[in-house]
C-alpha cells in the first residue's frame, strides 16, 4: 500500500511547525506550506497527499479558495480539514458546504485532531 501524506497549510510558521511535529511523531508523513499558492505547488509535485489540514484565514488566498482551486486543478484532490480561530455555526456550515471534510477550531485539541485525521484517512 502506498504511504499517504498529510499537508499542513498555515501562514503562521509556528503553527505549521507544531502541527508537523505532532503529526510526524504519530508516524504520518507530513508536508507543509505557508500559503495557498505554496500548497498548490506542493500538490502539483506529488500525488501522495491524502489529507490537507488548512487554515481558513490566510493573507492572499483563503483556505476555502485553496480547497476550491484544488478541486478544479487536480483529478484526485486531497480531503480537506479546515482550521480557524474564528468559527461559528454558519461559518462552519459554509466550509462543509464547500467540500471540507471537517472544521477544527484553533487552538486544536490534539486528541480531536488525530481522531479527525484518522477518519479523513479512512474516508
Amino acid at each position: 500500500m502506498q504511504r499517504r501524506s498529510i499537508l499542513v497549510v498555515d501562514d503562521e510558521p509556528f503553527i505549521v511547525d507544531e502541527l508537523v511535529e505532532a503529526i510526524s511523531f504519530e508516524g504520518y508523513e507530513c508536508l507543509s506550506a505557508h500559503s495557498a499558492d505554496d500548497a498548490l505547488e506542493v500538490m502539483s509535485q506529488t500525488d501522495s497527499i491524502q489529507v490537507a489540514l488548512s487554515d481558513v484565514q490566510m493573507p492572499d488566498k483563503s483556505g476555502l479558495d485553496l480547497l476550491q482551486e484544488a478541486r478544479v486543478r487536480f483529478s484526485n484532490p486531497p480531503t480537506f480539514i479546515m482550521m480557524s480561530g474564528h468559527t461559528d455555526a454558519e461559518f462552519e456550515a459554509t466550509c462543509l458546504e464547500a467540500g471540507a471534510f471537517s472544521m477544527l477550531r484553533k487552538p486544536i485539541e490534539i486528541e480531536l485532531l488525530f481522531s479527525v485525521l484518522q477518519q479523513a484517512m479512512d474516508a
